[in-house]
């Protein structure tokens, strides 16, 4: 007997809230800027999921880290459940460079990376602080059902070694 339903919900994406002003002579004028992000759910449809991915990676300095979102290969990369990485689509991912002093390589590994790039070695640069965030929430996602990987890599300046958020949200 099972307790509970599975169910995700939440939202992930990019969030802007800012207020902006500007000292007048008599006033200040003042803007907002808004955009909301996506809702998220459990399913396989649009705007849904049922396989998320989070976690820290270390990466040493110089280092390349390229694995698998099929088979969570090399090593045993698991979902936030603890189970085996099997996504078969991808619908989000979001990577933050915490190193202070080194900037972070993404994607660019020819025809087995993931297709989210014109070209299938294009590189995205992260700097020190940065984000990257990318989101495809179609009922099919992008796929990564066979031999695709997400590369990571340290470029060799700064740090010995950086710490790297990741979250991947898909299908499996």
């Amino acid at each position: 007997m099972s307790v509970g339903t599975t169910r995700t919900t939440g939202s992930a994406g990019p969030a802007i809230d800012l207020s902006a002003f500007l000292a007048g002579d008599l006033t200040e004028m003042g803007a907002t800027v808004l955009l909301n992000n996506i809702g998220w759910e459990y399913g396989t449809e649009a705007n849904q999921v049922n396989v998320i991915y989070a976690d820290t990676i270390p990466i040493g300095d110089g280092d390349t880290i390229a694995f698998n979102l099929n088979t969570g290969a090399p090593g045993s990369y698991v979902d936030i459940f603890e189970r085996a990485l099997t996504l078969t689509a991808v619908k989000l991912v979001y990577v933050k460079n915490n190193s202070s002093d080194a900037t972070l390589e993404i994607l660019g590994i020819g025809a087995t990376t993931l297709s989210i790039c014109k070209g299938d070695d294009d590189i995205i640069k992260i700097k020190p602080g940065g984000t990257f965030m990318w989101t495809d929430p179609s009922a099919a996602g992008t796929d990564c059902a066979t031999d695709v990987s997400f590369r990571l890599v340290h470029d060799g300046t700064g740090s010995d070694s950086m710490n790297v958020d990741m979250i991947v949200m898909g299908l499996d």
